[in-house]
């Protein structure tokens, strides 16, 4: 993983992945997501960040993310944790703040669960879902957005 900070955190360098043709798990668990906006209030975020985590599946991709947090991505039209095109995942405990958008879903992301998460203090939206089907999202709490 390029950029890697202290364990269990991603430095400011962006993640981003793409899944082969053929399904693939993808496990995260435990991990901060630092962007360069960390210390900024929503107010003063900068433009100068990019998404923080890109998960681009191709319909492939089965994400299980459990404890994860995204921090600062505070760039115009920029993502905390972005998850494009992806099935039957389990996303548990996910915080997102101070970023323009906290977490995006797009382009058929079906099928997923997303149980317990903080979404708050993001400049443009909190959370944002595109052409889902059958997803559930289980207490969340969205607030200050």
């Amino acid at each position: 993983m390029e950029g890697a900070a202290a364990a269990g955190q991603v430095a400011a360098s962006n993640l981003s992945w793409s899944s082969p043709v053929n399904a693939a798990k993808l496990l995260f668990c435990r991990v901060d997501f630092q962007g360069p906006d960390a210390d900024a209030t929503p107010s003063s975020l900068t433009s100068t960040s990019g998404d923080g985590f890109k998960l681009t599946g191709g319909g492939a991709a089965i994400p299980i993310f459990t404890d994860l947090q995204f921090h600062g991505f505070g760039g115009i039209g920029k993502t905390g944790m972005w998850l494009d095109n992806f099935e039957n995942g389990t996303i548990t405990n996910i915080r997102a703040n101070y970023c323009d958008t906290g977490v995006k879903w797009t382009n058929s992301p079906n099928a997923n669960v997303w149980n317990t998460g903080l979404v708050s203090e993001n400049r443009a939206c909190g959370f944002s879902i595109s052409g889902a089907q059958s997803s559930e999202i289980i207490n969340l709490t969205c607030q200050s957005n």
